[in-house]
């Protein structure tokens, strides 16, 4: 079997539709979230199909810029690499957990210290100025 362009841009396209039925499967299974689902099965389950949804839609973006890499030129080249950087620093488990962060502070909440060490930071209250 050869690998061709054209296999490579059906497979491309393939792995971005797939990425897009797991996108809205997804949102149908994803428990509610709060620190008592965290650690269940469902949420394993709901993590491991995002991370392979986002798998397969860089896969079929970077099939799209192959397919189009001379009319794109430089421009396209900057755009995709961009796309990868976000995409791998907005992974969860691609990058250290943050220590003073206010999200992560929410998911310690029902420790009495967070990972940096200092008490949980409570969120802010919004009141009416009535």
């Amino acid at each position: 079997m050869t690998i061709t362009t054209t296999k490579l841009t059906r497979a491309a396209g393939l792995a971005a539709i797939v990425a897009g039925f797991l996108y809205i499967l997804v949102q149908f299974i994803h428990p509610y979230e709060e620190p008592a689902n965290v650690a269940t099965t469902g949420s394993a389950v709901t993590h491991i199909l995002t991370l392979l949804m986002a798998l397969l839609a860089m896969i079929g973006i970077s099939g799209m810029y192959l397919r189009q890499v001379r009319q794109t030129g430089v421009l396209g080249l900057a755009g995709v690499i961009l796309f990868a950087a976000i995409s791998c620093s907005s992974s969860p488990g691609l990058l250290p957990k943050p220590r003073s962060c206010r999200y992560w502070s929410i998911w310690c909440r029902n420790s009495s210290m967070t990972s940096s060490g200092s008490p949980p930071a409570e969120p802010l209250s919004v009141t009416s100025g009535a």
